[in-house]
């Protein structure tokens, strides 16, 4: 049985592990740049899968400066996810949950523009708990997607976070989705 030291930790966690996965909606739709240091690791990567694949900070921070995300913000866009699933191991975490984006039709009404799952993976370092790598998956129908959102109960131990798979764009390459006009 865990001690109440380790139980108070993995709270702990849990409560700064979500911090960190709500904080990405605000930060991504309010343009913060910068604030993107405290959801991803410098080496962290955002595989969107129908949309790119990101590999580190800097690439992540260069789409948020992009003309596809800032015509998506400019015209009223919200990133929401859901309360994820955290399964623990130490210093590691992986996060499931869904994510929504929000935005407007050409008439100004608010409409879905996107449904996910998304894995998160995270890992605890010297600034505390950040993203290491977040899968974003369509849920279209595709069995892949389903495939992912089934694994909630895989923590870092039986799922350690490869950087790409099969399903993952490559680095520069650009899926079919695109900004609403």
């Amino acid at each position: 049985m865990a001690t109440v030291e380790e139980r108070l930790q993995a709270v702990e966690d849990r409560l700064e592990i979500y911090n960190v996965i709500s904080a990405y909606g605000p930060a991504v739709d309010g343009c913060n740049v910068e604030g993107m240091g405290n959801v991803y690791a410098e080496h962290g990567i955002y595989d969107v899968r129908d949309v790119g694949y990101m590999d580190g900070l800097a690439d992540i921070r260069d789409m948020m400066n992009g003309k596809g995300h800032r015509t998506l913000t400019g015209n009223g866009a919200a990133h929401i996810g859901t309360l994820p699933h955290v399964e623990l191991d130490g210093d590691r975490a992986i996060a499931t949950n869904y994510s929504i984006i929000l935005g407007r039709d050409t008439d100004g009404e608010p409409k879905m523009l996107r449904l996910n799952i998304s894995r998160i993976y995270l890992s605890r370092g010297p600034d505390g708990w950040r993203i290491d790598r977040r899968i974003i998956s369509p849920l279209d129908g595709r069995q892949s997607s389903r495939d992912l959102a089934a694994r909630v109960f895989e923590g870092p131990d039986v799922d350690p976070g490869a950087r790409s798979d099969e399903y993952s764009l490559a680095r520069g390459e650009v899926g079919t989705w695109k900004v609403p006009d």
